[in-house]
């Protein structure tokens, strides 16, 4: 979600759409929650960090929205950990839902992070969602962040937890798509894996057996007997879409299955006024002073993230060679965060390209 609060627009394919925030995201998840069947709110990490708000406080804006979001369970990003683990341990403990991760980040201690799993029931379907965090932690955050925590393997952690045959088995996983089709190949006996981390687009659920991803519209189920496979699912990032996974349970089996994602540019709901005025309150209180204009841009400056040049990379790493009087400089592609799109430019756009 990376603690884009506020309305932005947003570009898919060809085509530019107006993203409503977290208050469109909370209305829209209360219009189908109000109309489905039973079902739960699940969050797959990386709340912090993205915004001027999050990174003025600390992550203190997102905790506080989280509180008074009504989500049900979560799992710990990444960067949760920007701000140390303390404020990591803070946001665990203070958003009043189950965060988990701790299946496979363990203190040095010995002892979880975090909560390995939880237990539930969805209507009166028992549920097990196991949470768990990117194995290359340590690159991601630094030692600084994370101190001596260890990330164990993720296939041998879900296997430690899986709970009983006729309960719903959930991977609510930050770990990036590649790594939630290989564990849904490794270990079967997993239902459903949600996932965050990749920012991966995935508007039809995958659905993996231990051969690898299956194709066709016969592996949804007929109604009767298990799926063949395990359903991978993500959702995108910054709250441009809800996601909505449908499933039919027999005996903690899915025997039927669809998904869809709903974007979340108000045609749908309108927004929620008890998480606006959370918004508009925390964005007059720190970050009034960052929307004067401070250039014009003639043309786009995109980015290419996963690993490509970009007009945008070379535009940064020309400002960095001016500002420190250098030959050379890099930049990561995926640190770079949105594009800038012609037309004015704001302090707030800096903080947002580069947070």
């Amino acid at each position: 979600f990376h603690a884009a609060n506020t309305p932005f627009t947003a570009k898919l394919d060809t085509s530019k759409y107006n993203i409503n925030g977290i208050a469109g995201l909370k209305g829209l998840a209360s219009a189908v929650q109000d109309t489905s069947a039973p079902s739960m709110w699940l969050f797959a990490g990386d709340e912090f960090t993205g915004t001027p708000i999050s990174s003025m406080t600390k992550g203190a804006s997102q905790i506080q929205i989280l509180q008074n979001l009504g989500i049900d369970v979560a799992v710990i990003g990444n960067h949760e950990f920007d701000y140390g683990t303390s404020r990591a341990h803070a946001y665990c403990d203070s958003i009043g839902v189950p965060v988990l991760g701790g299946a496979n980040l363990i203190n040095p201690d010995g002892t979880p992070f975090t909560t390995e799993f939880y237990d539930t029931n969805i209507g009166d379907v028992p549920v097990r969602i196991i949470g768990l965090v990117p194995p290359n932690l340590y690159a991601l955050t630094g030692d600084n962040a994370t101190g001596h925590l260890e990330v164990l393997d993720l296939a041998e952690s879900v296997r430690k937890h899986l709970p009983t045959p006729d309960r719903l088995t959930i991977a609510l996983t930050h770990v990036g798509l590649p790594n939630d089709v290989e564990l849904a190949e490794k270990v079967p006996e997993i239902d459903v894996i949600i996932g965050g981390h990749q920012h991966a687009i995935v508007e039809k659920p995958i659905v993996v057996s231990t051969g690898g991803v299956l194709e066709g519209d016969d592996i949804y189920g007929d109604g009767k007997s298990r799926i063949p496979g395990v359903l991978v699912t993500q959702t995108g990032q910054r709250g441009i879409f809800l996601g909505v996974l449908s499933l039919t349970i027999k005996k903690g089996d899915v025997v039927a299955a669809s998904g869809q994602l709903l974007i979340n540019d108000g045609t749908m709901a309108e927004l929620d006024p008890k998480i606006q005025k959370i918004v508009d309150s925390l964005e007059d209180e720190f970050t009034k002073s960052l929307t004067d204009t401070i250039a014009i841009l003639s043309a786009d400056l995109t980015r290419k993230p996963w690993g490509e040049e970009s007009v945008l990379g070379r535009w940064i790493t020309d400002a960095y060679r001016s500002a420190t009087n250098s030959e050379i400089a890099f930049q990561n592609p995926g640190g770079i965060r949105k594009n800038l799109d012609a037309g004015p430019l704001t302090k707030r756009d800096i903080w947002e390209v580069n947070p």
